[in-house]
């Protein structure tokens, strides 16, 4: 977690590079810049910070999330795998979770992104099928949809709608 608060710290202004020109990390590009911002519910607020991390090799991320008076945050990174050819996350967050996620390619085109992903906290362990779609360059959504375990029932998935407050 220290080395992502380090990274947060140091302003990188170089074009990104990895993977090239619609593979890699440039496609998460859009997301630098400003704070994302999401209201699940009325009475909540999670918030969003990218930046790049040096070289531009990753996109470090800080998050906070707000229900009430109850708040919580997350340190996290994405970056390109080119032995895979896929995109990967892990993040960890204050309540204690850590989770990993893989780019599922076959379900990633355009401007969406699949990641099959893990999450392992105090609660157990959940895995998720987690969807990113840019909707245009100030707005994306983020699904989870638990995946079921062996012929179990199909969990309920959550979309939040994220904006961008504060130019890129």
């Amino acid at each position: 977690m220290l080395s992502s608060l380090l990274l947060l710290q140091q302003p990188v202004e170089q074009p990104p590079r990895a993977g090239g020109p619609g593979r890699g990390i440039d496609q998460l590009a859009f997301l630098v810049g400003g704070t994302w911002v999401a209201h699940p519910i009325p009475t909540a607020t999670v918030t969003e910070v990218c930046k790049w991390a040096p070289g531009n090799l990753a996109i470090v991320t800080k998050g906070e999330q707000k229900i009430g008076g109850h708040v919580a945050s997350a340190y996290g990174v994405f970056w390109y795998d080119p032995e895979e050819d896929a995109l990967r996350s892990n993040s960890v967050s204050s309540t204690g979770d850590v989770q990993s996620a893989e780019e599922v390619d076959r379900l990633s085109h355009g401007h969406t992104w699949a990641f099959d992903s893990y999450i392992h906290g105090d609660s157990g362990a959940r895995h998720l099928l987690v969807t990113m779609k840019q909707l245009g360059p100030d707005e994306f959504t983020l699904t989870s949809a638990p995946l079921p375990e062996e012929g179990g029932p199909p969990g309920v998935a959550v979309t939040l709608a994220y904006h961008r407050e504060g130019g890129v």
